[in-house]
């Protein structure tokens, strides 16, 4: 079992590589790479494991040495860097949403749009000309 102060330095580590890597997404909603957020977002819930499997095992100290762990400056570091996290979140899910709403409502129309042209057959012109978009009937 790893000491309270061993802990608490995993955990703000863990948490300002999470804070750094959440900052990541902004830049990447203005030109939306559907595979860059991906990754992006796969790297985020590995770190999430991480910081949870560590908080986990700190929880356990917590409720044995409440007092000492809480006047630790780590602990208030780790505070700190988790509401900046929660602030940070607070402000990107929005625009996330957003985000995911415009695609959504653009998938929609070209699955309509590939709908109705479905009902059509083009056929070939003569000689190398133009060809004719018919209905089906």
């Amino acid at each position: 079992m790893e000491t309270v102060d061993r802990l608490l330095e995993k955990s703000v580590s863990y948490y300002r590589n999470l804070l750094d890597k959440t900052k990541e997404i902004g830049p990447l909603l203005d030109e939306v790479d559907p595979e860059e957020l991906t990754r992006l977002a796969e790297s985020i819930q590995a770190m999430q494991q991480d910081v949870r499997r560590v908080d986990q095992e700190l929880m356990g100290h917590l409720q044995k040495e409440k007092d000492d762990i809480r006047n630790n400056p780590l602990f208030h570091e780790r505070i700190r860097l988790m509401e900046e996290i929660v602030q940070h979140n607070n402000f990107i899910s929005p625009i996330i949403y957003d985000k995911m709403s415009v695609s959504q409502a653009e998938l929609k129309a070209i699955r309509h749009g590939r709908r109705s042209l479905s009902g059509y057959q083009l056929h070939n012109g003569k000689n190398g000309g133009t060809g004719t978009l018919n209905r089906i009937q």
